[in-house]
């Protein structure tokens, strides 16, 4: 980089030497952050970040492995139930706590989440920081033949209502989800999973910055599902004014974690008017880790679709629909090649739409959209930004306009079923319980960053990030 034959200028102060010595500046331990008392506003231009007293768990009274888990939005009833069997003070109690027969308006899930994360502080199973801190999560993990490190930053940043265009999501959010979350906020006054954020770093300064933490004693490590996590405490007022500094000229992009985000504006836009200084500023940030989207270490996963109970669905009449708008290749009909097929699909990643179509006699083809024009015959008139993904063609060429799955019976749950593993996919054709899988490419990050920028929102099940942030590893009580 430039940057490092000229002294290694990072933003508008010369950090480090360029023997690598630190030079920082004198700088005052306690940070003054000159807006956090001011009420929501419109038009704002920079990201706010601060430090912030986390809450975690005692590792001399708990063994993480056994109470952390990942995001509650994707914890399955198999995973709930292995969570809660793993110890009793598994954090699925208060995230995605068990439903009652019994259950009321003033005792249920979000009531006795409360009163779990109460007790656990008060019998220290969960401790708290003396003093303010960011903190480093590092994330190893492999993929392939390759092997990763990603660092990202636990910080709290000042919530922004989407019109100011400086925190931008990619996904659409669900009322009911909305809901769950807010119900949870209200009980328990905290933060316990993080919402992944990106920020653009192309010259990758702060992962750098970060890695100087590698050798330092983690508060934690724990491997789960092959990933391993850990977290490393940083204070000091010229590392923490370095990082706020970084992010303050940047927009970040909701990764994962939307609905987790508007239920912080909403619990924000409901406390604020109740509230004294102090506690606005309470509510005014919410826990994020933040992660660089030009790191290598950024990862989205393709989710793969299965479709089932479609009406007279046959496929001798489908390929001839299909054929209209795409060239149609017959792979061959073992699941041996699986990965060979795969492999000719990643081929067309950046050149056009394509996808290995999968039938329930065991039949492969490869789907390659003939004309990016066809794109204009995509339902709704999306924008362009948007008509550029393979999920808008699958979901508004296919499932819409040659199966007829309306976005409403697409939504419904009842036609089309989500699989990260393509084997997952494949297997349900073998074993004749769907009609139809197609299997994709993933979603890639500048197009995430490009319908975040546009202000639109991509299909349902567009990105998966990996790995996810697991829950429970750093929280963050509100003092109101």
């Amino acid at each position: 980089m430039q940057a490092r034959k000229a002294g290694l200028r990072y933003g508008r102060r010369r950090w480090f030497s360029p023997s690598g010595s630190h030079v920082f500046p004198q700088i005052a331990e306690t940070i003054c952050l000159s807006r956090e008392n001011q009420p929501p506003r419109q038009g704002a231009s920079m990201a706010e970040v601060r430090p912030f007293r986390a809450t975690y768990y005692d590792t001399s009274k708990v063994e993480i492995a056994n109470v952390v888990t990942q995001p509650w939005d994707v914890i399955t009833p198999e995973m709930q139930e292995k969570y809660y069997r793993a110890d009793p003070h598994n954090i699925v109690r208060i995230i995605r706590g068990r439903e009652m027969p019994q259950d009321s308006e003033t005792e249920n899930m979000f009531t006795r989440a409360g009163r779990f994360f109460a007790e656990w502080l008060r019998d220290g199973i969960l401790t708290r920081d003396d003093t303010d801190a960011m903190y480093m999560y590092g994330q190893r993990f492999q993929l392939g033949d390759s092997a990763f490190t990603r660092r990202g930053i636990i910080t709290l940043v000042r919530l922004e209502d989407y019109a100011a265009k400086v925190i931008l999501p990619h996904e659409r959010t669900f009322p009911k989800h909305n809901a769950n979350r807010l119900h949870l906020m209200r009980a328990a006054k905290a933060n316990f999973g993080q919402i992944f954020m990106l920020y653009p770093d192309p010259d990758r300064i702060i992962p750098e910055f970060l890695s100087q933490f590698d050798s330092a004693t983690p508060m934690f490590t724990v491997t789960v599902d092959g990933v391993t996590h850990s977290v490393v405490r940083i204070t000091g007022a010229d590392h923490i004014r370095f990082l706020a500094e970084q992010i303050e000229d940047k927009q970040l992009f909701i990764a994962d974690g939307h609905h987790r985000y508007q239920t912080a504006l909403d619990y924000r836009n409901e406390m604020f008017p109740r509230l004294s200084e102090e506690g606005r500023r309470e509510v005014g940030y919410r826990m994020v880790t933040l992660v660089s989207m030009d790191d290598p270490s950024v990862t989205i996963l393709p989710t793969h679709r299965v479709v089932k109970g479609l009406p007279d669905f046959q496929k001798e009449r489908f390929i001839p629909r299909l054929q209209e708008f795409f060239e149609v290749e017959r792979l061959g009909g073992s699941t041996s090649q699986l990965l060979s097929f795969l492999q000719r699909l990643r081929g067309l990643a950046t050149r056009t739409s394509a996808f290995v179509v999968c039938f329930p006699d065991g039949d492969f083809f490869l789907a390659r959209l003939k004309d990016r024009a066809a794109a204009a015959a995509l339902p709704g008139n999306p924008h362009p930004v948007v008509r550029e993904l393979d999920v808008t063609i699958l979901h508004g060429l296919i499932l819409e306009k040659m199966l007829f799955l309306t976005p409403e019976l697409q939504r419904s749950g009842e036609h089309i079923r989500y699989y990260r593993d393509p084997m997952d996919a494949v297997g349900m054709m073998e074993r004749n319980e769907a009609q139809v899988a197609f299997l994709l490419n993933p979603t890639r990050v500048q197009q995430v960053r490009d319908v975040a920028l546009a202000g639109e929102a991509m299909p349902q099940k567009s990105t998966d990030f990996f790995p996810k942030l697991l829950s429970g590893l750093i929280m963050r009580k509100l003092d109101i």
